[in-house]
């Protein structure tokens, strides 16, 4: 039979065990669950009086992303356990901008991939079936140039 211990958050056993008169630097960890996909609130990250290297140090940084992963209470947020918000999700209508030259070209497709703005995305054109790379635009429409394919 394993003993069970009561458990005690890691940050708050790191600050107890820091040296009297050594200063210390905030880090933002997580209130509570957050979930993946989830976009951060002000309610979700609190500030903990920890140094944690590579985490987050300001509520500003966290809040209005999205989590890449679950997050767990009191645990320290690093830069990749966020991203860009998601505009476009997976399996949803776009519209595609084809563009080659002077051609420009609007159609429907479905996106076989999330993405934020920046991010390349794989795409079904609607009409003739065929899969595309695309650019996800701030608006959640996705261009595409002559090159991809």
């Amino acid at each position: 039979m394993c003993a069970r211990f009561a458990p005690v958050p890691v940050l708050a056993l790191l600050a107890a065990l820091a040296p009297a008169g050594v200063p210390r630097a905030d880090s933002v960890v997580t209130a509570r669950p957050v979930r993946v996909g989830t976009v951060l609130t002000a309610e979700d990250v609190a500030l903990q009086e920890v140094e944690i290297p590579g985490a987050l140090g300001d509520l500003r940084e966290a809040v209005g992303l999205q989590a890449s992963r679950n997050l767990f209470p009191g645990r320290a947020i690093m830069p990749a356990d966020l991203q860009e918000p998601h505009v476009v999700s997976r399996n949803q209508t776009v519209l595609l901008h084809f563009e080659r030259g002077a051609l420009r070209i609007s159609t429907e497709g479905r996106a076989l991939d999330g993405g934020a703005p920046g991010d390349m995305i794989r795409v079904t054109n609607e009409t003739s079936r065929i899969t595309v790379t695309g650019k996800v635009m701030p608006d959640g429409s996705i261009t595409v140039t002559g090159a991809d394919r």
